[in-house]
């Protein structure tokens, strides 16, 4: 039998919508993985404060990775148009937290030492 060629690409996705891509406990990058019949992860190494960008790897056939890159991008595109097309009179806030601050924001103990 034949080996089906198999890719690899990456997709950058600006640091602050990574979130997005991810989805609570990777609950959005394991179903674009079973939409897409991609293998995605997040490389670990651009998850530094201050990065602007997270690189996203998409590996699969040719075909099933150009559909992953488009669903990352629809979900960047509609999401982030949604947070941004917010109604007259509504106030929205941006707080900088630091990275490792998140987990005591959202429900972890104790943040890691600075």
């Amino acid at each position: 039998p034949g080996t089906r060629h198999r890719m690899r690409e990456v997709v950058e996705v600006p640091a602050e919508k990574i979130g997005l891509v991810i989805g609570k406990s990777g609950a959005t990058i394991k179903e674009l993985e079973r939409l897409s019949g991609c293998q995605i992860w997040v490389d670990a190494k651009t998850n530094v404060p201050g990065y602007p960008t997270r690189l996203v790897n998409v590996a699969g056939e040719p075909g099933s990775v150009q559909d992953a890159k488009r669903l990352i991008r629809e979900r960047l595109e509609i999401l982030d148009g949604g947070v941004r097309s917010t109604p007259e009179g509504v106030v929205r806030e941006i707080v900088m937290v630091p990275d490792n601050w998140v987990g005591a924001i959202i429900g972890k103990v104790d943040p890691e030492p600075s």
